[in-house]
């Protein structure tokens, strides 16, 4: 059962050995439409409660990355693998789901330092404008000489070369 839908090409064979659609979970290789391939995980919610029953368990281990849906029916997979290509078409989701047990911790370090980054230069640049508000109290002197350093904090600021 190989299925071209939409620029993909999704091979259903698994499908074949499903006693249970209600209960159970398949592979699913799926052509992108730039020819590579990759392959997801496809469970009902029941086989998501079958595996936390067998392994005497209250939650899934975050191994268990599944593209959920009610039944694992030709249809209905179809229709949610088009679903997350639709979303974004360079199949974002779909490679998340593939990729997802190889990308490195450190890519989310990387995220995370940078979005810090962004947060602390945010920060200052409220800061730097609450500050020229208050000025304006000040004598026109006052104001100027100010005003002068702002102005050159704000130059360093914006040619830090900070990467955001």
């Amino acid at each position: 059962m190989n299925y071209k839908h939409t620029n993909l090409q999704i091979n259903l064979e698994e499908l074949k050995t499903i006693d249970n659609v209600k209960n159970g979970n398949i592979e699913v290789p799926i052509i992108l439409p730039d020819g590579y391939e990759i392959c997801v995980s496809v469970a009902t919610p029941q086989n998501l409660q079958s595996i936390m029953d067998t392994n005497e368990v209250d939650f899934l281990e975050p191994e268990y990355i599944f593209i959920i849906v009610n039944e694992l029916t030709e249809e209905i997979i179809i229709k949610a693998i088009n679903n997350y290509m639709e979303t974004d078409q360079s199949g974002y989701w779909l490679k998340l789901h593939h990729f997802n047990s190889e990308i490195s911790k450190h890519v989310f370090d990387e995220l995370q330092a940078k979005q810090i980054e962004a947060r602390r230069y945010n920060t200052l640049l409220l800061e730097l404008y609450d500050f020229e508000e208050k000025i304006d109290n000040l004598s026109s002197n006052e104001k100027s000489t100010l005003k002068t350093n702002i102005n050159k904090l704000f130059e360093i600021l914006d040619s830090d070369g900070l990467d955001f």
